[in-house]
């Protein structure tokens, strides 16, 4: 915008020493002022702090000029934001329009103290089951966690292991210690308000009267895997009417179990974990997660969203550790405080088994080879079900299969198991398993989740195989001419002919701004290229570029190299983003000052400027000029690869043609060039 330029240099925009004055029919008209008096400023202005980096300081390096400016001032204002902007002053003391600003900032690095351990206490919430006595006969079982989706009773014979639950069948001794009950024997919770409830049942009273075979009694919560979360031992004792049924089973979490620096396999934690701390003024904590040799942010907390609850279920069985670092106002942070590790629930359990598939008889047999891969964790064997699809739930088949003695990581495992008769219409037969861990003798093992599902087609004897659509060819992308490229000097960096830019002779003056050249006109033998930025007065500067780049539009331009003629080439890289035009725009300046602002008032048409300009400014596109005989064009549009490269080695570009709708259109290479040492 040309009203945040400064034409002479002194830090004082344009827009603050130009003067507006009214024309003889009241229009405002803008006069120069001191915008071209470098050595005067108007009274009070506001200027900016300007530094001059002389052309002699500037060096080659890589193939590109660099400047360095060194400012010490932020050093002495740490925390402040500076910006800066950069302009191009020629031998005539006329400076360039302004560059983009630059944002900068020395910031404060204080690091903060390392936080004491001592100030945070983690706690975790295992959830625990207990009893409150009622006044009135029924049995009620609730769970204020969510952890449980059924609740059961069981009871223990003397002389014998505690039975693991019940179902719906009245007193009736099946062996092994199983007596079987009816009411909350595998019975679904119900949601009542923010708890879910096993609801109350009378006949139950008269059922734990009469089953004297039982010395003690159960209630157990399962999850929706039949894993136990909690049980409850009941106490006769705390019936005032000397019965057995007349308690409520509460299932709640106690947050109170804090967790101490202790072996990692003694502190295990069902899911939540509850972090406090003592009062940390005006700081924040980050809280880190580290799991699996990972580190995770999790969150920040700042004073006031104490405690801090975090969920680890579902983590998985690698070790959890939790720690906390200060972060200030500055977002400055300490070094990490370590906090004790736990395991998780999840750690418990096995892992699924990792199915195979099923191996299916070829002439139609009814029964199929089951393949599985044990889990890493010692297994007794795994559980598994399997169906066609389609068919009926009830219709499902399941077995139990031993690992046979063999663990360890990916141990091969096979088993028979039977398959419908084999009908004449094509069947699909899934698969999943679980795991069955070892665990002690009175609870069994724990069993994982389920596998992910297999499925796979069950072939009919003599039906030949389906024979597949192929793929339909796509044609090859066309290879065009080789493109001309060279080496430019001083710059050393590799230019791509596209096309010549305008007419061959251009007449002196034609195309310029106050009479400065459009482009740098080269003599000799020397190739030379133009200023990245210039324009040129009523010349159509823009249509005759684009005309030039013609059919090389939408290209993206990738470089290889190699050690030298006998070296193995590199992979392509690309260098350059989609280009689909050159990057040029039209300009005016008007003597209505309103019409500098905006176009859209009276009298600020085209042709009510003073003066237009069409300017050329891009990044990838550049116009060279070279001496008349060479092999190039005068005015040559050309892509210069800026991108670093090594001296000593051959390069080639690789230029790819895109159409309108992003498929490849074509291709050109170049020849190999050999950058020049020194570089």
């Amino acid at each position: 915008d040309f009203l945040d330029e400064d034409s002479d240099g002194d830090g004082v925009s344009d827009a603050a020493e130009q003067v507006a004055q009214r024309g003889p029919n009241g229009e405002r008209l803008l006069d120069p002022g001191l915008a071209c008096d470098a050595a005067r400023q108007p009274p009070g202005a506001e200027a900016v702090p300007t530094f001059t980096v002389r052309a002699d300081q500037v060096r080659v390096q890589g193939g590109r000029r660099l400047v360095t400016f060194a400012d010490d001032v932020p050093a002495q204002a740490r925390g402040e934001v500076f910006w800066y902007r950069l302009a191009a002053v020629g031998a005539n003391g006329r400076v360039s329009p302004l560059g983009p600003p630059v944002r900068a900032m020395f910031p404060r690095t204080d690091k903060p103290a390392r936080p004491d351990p001592e100030q945070f206490v983690l706690n975790h919430c295992p959830p625990y089951a207990y009893e409150l006595p009622r006044a009135t006969p029924g049995v009620f079982a609730i769970d204020s966690t969510g952890l449980a989706a059924r609740a059961r009773m069981s009871c223990r014979i003397p002389g014998q292991a505690p039975a693991p639950g019940g179902v719906a069948a009245r007193r009736e001794d099946l062996g092994g210690g199983l007596v079987r009950l009816v009411s909350l024997a595998e019975r679904d919770l119900v949601r009542e308000g923010d708890v879910r409830v096993a609801r109350a049942d009378s006949v139950m009273c008269d059922l734990l009267a009469a089953a004297e075979v039982c010395d003690a009694w159960f209630v157990e919560y399962l999850d929706d895997e039949g894993q136990r979360v909690a049980a409850v031992q009941i106490d006769r004792a705390l019936d005032p009417d000397g019965g057995a049924c007349s308690f409520t089973a509460m299932l709640e979490r106690d947050c109170a179990a804090r967790v101490e620096p202790v072996t990692p396999e003694t502190v295990v934690i069902d899911g939540q974990v509850v972090l406090t701390a003592d009062p940390l003024p005006r700081q924040c904590v980050e809280v880190m997660l580290r799991l699996g040799g990972e580190g995770y942010r999790l969150q920040t907390v700042c004073p006031g969203d104490w405690p801090w609850t975090f969920d680890a279920s579902g983590l998985g069985d690698d070790l959890l550790c939790l720690g906390v670092a200060v972060v200030d106002a500055d977002a400055d942070r300490s070094t990490e405080t370590p906090l004790p590790c736990v395991q998780t629930v999840a750690a418990a359990l096995p892992r699924a088994p990792r199915l195979r598939g099923l191996a299916f008889d070829p002439n139609g047999g009814d029964r199929a080879s089951l393949r599985w891969s044990s889990a890493e964790q010692p297994g007794l064997g795994i559980l598994a079900e399997w169906w066609a699809q389609g068919a009926p739930a009830d219709q499902r088949q399941t077995g139990y299969f031993d690992h046979e003695g063999r663990g360890g990581r990916d141990a091969p495992h096979t088993a028979e198991v039977g398959l419908t008769a084999l009908s004449d219409v094509p069947e699909i037969w899934c698969v999943r398993a679980r795991t069955v861990g070892v665990g002690p003798g009175d609870g069994g093992g724990r069993v994982s989740t389920w596998s992910s599902t297999w499925c796979g087609e069950r072939p009919i004897p003599g039906e030949p195989l389906p024979e597949y659509l192929p793929w339909p060819a796509e044609p090859p992308v066309p290879v065009l001419a080789e493109l001309p490229a060279r080496l430019i000097e001083p710059d050393g960096l590799m230019a791509i002919y596209l096309g010549q830019a305008g007419q061959s002779v251009w007449t002196p003056g034609q195309c310029t701004i106050d009479g400065q050249p459009p482009l740098e006109i080269c003599e000799g033998a020397d190739d030379c290229a133009a200023p990245r930025s210039w324009a040129a007065e009523d010349c159509e500067l823009c249509g005759r570029l684009q005309a030039a780049l013609g059919q090389h539009g939408n290209v993206v331009v990738y470089r290889q190299h190699r050690s030298g003629p006998d070296g193995a080439p590199s992979d392509f890289v690309q260098v350059s983003p989609l280009i689909d035009g050159a990057f040029c725009e039209r300009r005016c300046v008007f003597r209505n000052i309103d019409c500098n602002r905006t176009n859209q008032v009276a009298g600020c048409g085209p042709n009510d400027a003073t003066r237009c300009a069409e300017r050329f400014f891009d990044p990838y596109l550049r116009v060279l000029g070279f001496p008349e005989g060479d092999e190039w064009p005068e005015r040559s549009l050309v892509f210069l690869d800026r991108a670093p490269f090594q001296a000593g080695l051959q390069y080639r570009y690789q230029l790819v043609f895109f159409d309108d709708f992003g498929e490849l259109r074509a291709r050109r290479d170049t020849g190999w060039l050999t950058t020049r040492e020194g570089l």
